[in-house]
């Protein structure tokens, strides 16, 4: 929260308090642990740009243990490749 003060047409002053806002810069990089959150529970989520989700599932493949992912949890990430790139048409 933050105070802000607004001058009137009367002269008079009114102050209040008011919630900060923040925008986030758009941006497809993730970090380790935004990667993990999405490949666990967020692969289906429309408000995660596809390229933040391909970047995710990335990252979490190149983490030295998969400790903290489950064998599903990266089974959904391939099938979600799977669904959404055609794969066999490169061949």
């Amino acid at each position: 929260m933050m105070m802000i003060s607004v001058p009137m047409e009367s002269g008079r002053t009114v102050t209040a308090m008011a919630e900060r806002k923040t925008v986030r810069f758009p941006s497809f990089n993730v970090s380790l642990s935004e990667a993990i959150e999405i490949v666990k529970f967020r692969m289906d989520d429309p408000s995660i740009a596809m390229q933040s989700k391909v970047m995710a599932i990335e990252q979490v493949a190149e983490m030295p243990t998969h400790n903290s992912i489950t064998k599903d949890e990266l089974v959904g990430a391939l099938r979600w490749i799977y669904k959404h790139y055609d794969l066999l048409s490169v061949l």
